[in-house]
């Protein structure tokens, strides 16, 4: 599987096709690729992918820079940190990871950190330890990275899978 990496904006402001550079592609996936995003500086790039994995590349070269493996399922959410030096993995198998680039160490694991697939996470504008992150159990958890089993569920309170006391198997 393939990212296309384009360079500029082309189409969408008016720059015939002809015109635009041949985009690069990041092949370096085993299976699907999910969740690109890049770094607030455009310099990287990182994906999840269906094996677990995240994976990041320099944007202007497509080089593979990094490969983190820690989640046992598809990581669908990779989310940069506003320091550049960290990432933030959701996964299928329920889990969050907190990374640190220079080591390529998680730094926090939160195993069942939601009764379902995780699905969204965000850096808080005002702290860089807060993340929020939303799975399919219909929960919005408050994180503090510094400090393991934080998440606090925000809203809905008292509804959902784990409200009843359920978790898909494997969270």
């Amino acid at each position: 599987m393939a990212i296309s990496i384009f360079r500029g904006i082309g189409s969408a402001i008016g720059v015939p096709a002809q015109a635009l550079p041949k985009p690069k592609s990041a092949s370096k996936f085993r299976d699907i690729a999910y969740c690109g995003t890049f770094r607030s500086d455009g310099k990287l790039l990182a994906a999840g992918d269906a094996t677990g994995k995240v994976t990041v590349f320099e944007a202007a070269t497509a080089t593979l820079l990094r490969e983190l493996a820690g989640h046992k399922d598809a990581t669908r959410v990779v989310a940069w940190a506003a320091d550049n030096m960290h990432l933030l993995s959701g996964s299928d198998d329920c889990s969050l990871r907190y990374w640190d680039l220079p080591t390529q160490k998680s730094l926090l694991v939160q195993k069942g950190a939601h009764a379902d697939f995780v699905r969204a996470a965000a850096q808080s504008p005002a702290s860089d330890e807060t993340w929020l992150t939303g799975g399919y159990d219909r929960k919005v958890r408050l994180w503090d990275v510094r400090v393991p089993r934080t998440g606090v569920a925000l809203w809905p309170r008292g509804t959902g899978p784990q409200a009843a006391g359920t978790r898909r198997p494997g969270c």
